[in-house]
């Protein structure tokens, strides 16, 4: 093992994540102020209806900010979002105003190139999309929040897994760019799963409170055994208060034994990390640094 990758995994070990495989972590850029873009005028698609709609308040103790966001800044920020969209920009919104009221839907419909825009879930009195996401087909997509770098907007736009399955699977080729944006991730048995060659960025991510039996509470970053490897990229994420702990019916008697790998992360084979914030995670078996297999497993403390 040569120095840099030593000088990896011991980071790994200190920042709590299982590593089978390679790590690589990147210096964290200086801190810079991020203006708003002003909306642009030429838009290929109207959002002016949202001006007689209702505005989006969203309260929810503890876990979703109390938005105050009128429908005419939310029209406006739509229209800076689709000036600058590649392909078409399809928009989830719960109540049904815009072209969905779910995000898998959305996914299904949306074409290579299109980008999907979840807006904070005003329907009912959690604020968020109860879904478990599934993401199969090649086609290259965004899937976002309304303002991706702004962390109220962010952990107002959740999806809760509702401890179902994960929230977000992700098995597609390596060349297909998929980019998750700005979403809050929890309540999921697991939150991703990237496998199969998967290669998606997930970036400006609030992945939080899931638990999963046996590896990767947080993020499961596998190359699928024997598959095409993945090697996801996970950008100024926070990836908090995760765990693989054996939860309701999944509870079972091997679960102890074969479980608890990666609290917060777990992967198999190679992820580029920046700038993510990773604490709060535990593991019930592995993890605490101890070497294994071809790499080193880290717990997540």
């Amino acid at each position: 093992m040569d120095c840099r990758s030593a000088i990896a995994r011991s980071l790994a070990i200190t920042l709590g994540i299982v590593v089978i495989g390679s790590l690589v972590f990147l210096p964290r850029p200086p801190t810079t102020a991020v203006a708003a873009s002003a909306p642009s005028s030429e838009s290929r698609q109207d959002h002016s209806r949202l001006t007689t709609a209702r505005p989006h308040f969203i309260t929810k103790p503890h876990s979703v900010p109390r938005l105050d966001l009128t429908p005419a800044e939310i029209a406006g920020i739509l229209d800076g979002i689709t000036a600058g969209a590649p392909g078409d920009v399809l928009i989830v919104d719960c109540d049904g105003g815009f072209d969905f009221d779910a995000i898998q839907p959305a996914i299904d419909a949306a074409q290579d190139g299109d980008t999907i825009v979840v807006l904070p879930n005003n329907c009912n009195e959690q604020g968020q999309y109860f879904e478990n996401l599934y993401i199969y087909e090649d086609k290259s997509l965004t899937i976002q929040s309304l303002m991706p770098e702004n962390p109220q907007i962010v952990d107002a736009t959740v999806v809760n897994g509702n401890q179902k399955d994960r929230v977000i699977k992700i098995q597609i080729q390596d060349s297909v760019d998929l980019v998750l944006d700005g979403l809050t991730l929890t309540n999921g048995r697991g939150g991703i799963k990237c496998w199969d060659g998967s290669n998606p960025t997930i970036r400006n991510c609030n992945i939080t409170g899931n638990t999963e039996a046996v590896t990767g509470g947080g993020l499961f970053l596998g190359d699928g055994y024997g598959n095409p490897p993945s090697g996801p990229t996970i950008l100024n994420c926070r990836i908090t208060n995760n765990s693989t702990e054996p939860v309701g019916s999944r509870a079972t008697q091997s679960a102890p034994l074969t479980g608890g790998l990666g609290g917060g992360i777990y992967v198999r084979h190679s992820a580029t990390i920046k700038n993510c914030l990773i604490a709060g995670n535990t593991t019930r078996r592995r993890g605490a640094g101890r070497p294994c297999g071809r790499g080193a497993f880290a717990g997540v403390r």
